[in-house]
């Protein structure tokens, strides 16, 4: 039969358990890993989506049960609305429809300040399609 551990031996046990799970800590910091579960982690984080999703919800009742605009085409749903986006889109067909539309209206009747921009984009362009044309002109 086996005897039962004494105190001491469960606290050696114990502290044994947190200096390994502080090295894969440790570890997973310094290769860019999810300190939870080794996925690669968002820019500038140390967890990976999931994870910081989960812990995001669980520390703020603001995101009520949601995943944020930034993240939403990551998980294939329509960053506006929140429901699922066309194939290969970070957008659902009405939201798309919508802004396809409003687009559309802002390119018939443009702003003063969307024509100035408009004619300085041009500008720009056609002063650098000229020194494109002209130095293929010259090698050739």
């Amino acid at each position: 039969m086996m005897a039962c551990k004494s105190a001491a031996e469960k606290a050696v046990i114990a502290e044994q358990r947190k200096a390994s799970k502080r090295r894969l800590t440790q570890y997973r910091q310094a290769n860019g890993l999810c300190t939870q579960c080794g996925k690669p982690v968002l820019p500038g984080k140390r967890l990976c989506i999931d994870h910081h999703v989960k812990v995001r919800r669980k520390k703020d009742p603001r995101w009520n049960n949601d995943i944020p605009r930034s993240m939403r085409p990551g998980f294939g749903v329509c960053y506006i609305c929140g429901a699922d986006a066309v194939s290969g889109k970070s957008l659902c067909k009405d939201c798309f429809t919508a802004l396809s539309t409003s687009a559309k209206e802002r390119m018939q009747n443009p702003t003063p300040e969307q024509r100035a921009a408009q004619k300085e984009y041009m500008r720009v362009h056609k002063a650098l399609n000229e020194l494109a044309f002209l130095s293929r002109k010259r090698r050739s």
